[in-house]
């Protein structure tokens, strides 16, 4: 078995939680050009969001607009939250406290299930919106699971079994000081 420093073990978590910062940041950034394009040009992210739901060259009432906005930015949010959480797994390990770092492990994996959830429901809910204003009959209703869905899915599946792990290593922990 090789034997691992723990200084570079600390080392590569910090950069982890440095790196998720900077996603978060990211993150950030986009949610706030969201809401900047919104305000500057509405029929430009309007025509923008249509095309991304699969309707290009679309007019799309205000109401849908700010409709969709807000469906984006709530998949935004819940993507910040996967951010800012999975930050304070490895700051918890970054910190040695290891049931910290489990319980925030576990917090991932939730609302990584929740993001896909979302993600399932805010897609149709887009096209209902996007179609909204079409006649009769011409509305659309659809469920769609793409690639994305089913990355978020094995993502979700890997933190499951992270948080776990880290139950169990949390408890080995306790044990181990326990003797000593």
């Amino acid at each position: 078995m090789k034997n691992v420093a723990p200084e570079k073990l600390l080392g590569k978590v910090r950069v982890l939680r440095l790196s998720l910062t900077a996603v978060l940041l990211l993150i950030a950034g986009g949610a706030v050009a969201q809401i900047g394009y919104l305000i500057a040009d509405t029929q430009g992210y309007g025509r923008f969001l249509g095309n991304a739901t699969g309707y290009p060259d679309q007019e799309l009432r205000t109401w849908q607009i700010i409709a969709l906005a807000l469906t984006a930015l709530g998949q935004t949010a819940l993507w910040a939250g996967i951010a800012w959480q999975s930050r304070a797994v490895f700051g918890a390990l970054e910190q040695g406290a290891v049931e910290r770092a489990a319980q925030s492990a576990s917090g991932v994996s939730k609302t990584l299930w929740a993001t896909l959830v979302y993600s399932l429901i805010a897609s149709t809910l887009a096209v209902l919106i996007v179609t909204w204003h079409f006649p009769e009959g011409q509305r659309a209703f659809a469920v769609s699971l793409g690639s994305a869905h089913v990355t978020t899915i094995l993502a979700a599946l890997i933190a499951s079994f992270l948080s776990q792990a880290l139950v169990l290593g949390a408890a080995l922990w306790r044990d181990h000081q326990e003797v000593i």
